[in-house]
């Protein structure tokens, strides 16, 4: 099995431990802000899914050196990041 080196682990736990404050930042907004109920349960599983779920795989396969792991990571993260960008662009745009 090929290991993880060094410079990628810790960029892997970086992401992940950044990606957990925005779940926790995000979670936040969506609890305190006036949503209707419906909304905040939808948000809330949509962040939860796409960005704390990935972020923790993110930590285990820098703290395991598992290649699998941080693939997972990073394929199950990219559609939350593509969604992102393209939100910020087309608002810089519009």
């Amino acid at each position: 099995m090929i290991k993880i080196n060094a410079k990628t682990k810790k960029i892997s736990l970086i992401a992940g431990i950044i990606g957990v404050i925005l779940w926790v930042v995000l979670t936040a907004y969506y609890y305190l802000w006036d949503f209707s109920l419906k909304e905040k349960i939808e948000n809330l599983l949509y962040v939860f899914f796409l960005l704390l779920i990935p972020s923790c795989v993110a930590i285990i396969a820098s703290k395991k050196d598992s290649n699998p792991l941080l693939l997972l990571a990073i394929i199950w993260a990219m559609p939350f990041s593509l969604f992102s960008l393209l939100s910020i662009w087309i608002a810089i745009v519009s």
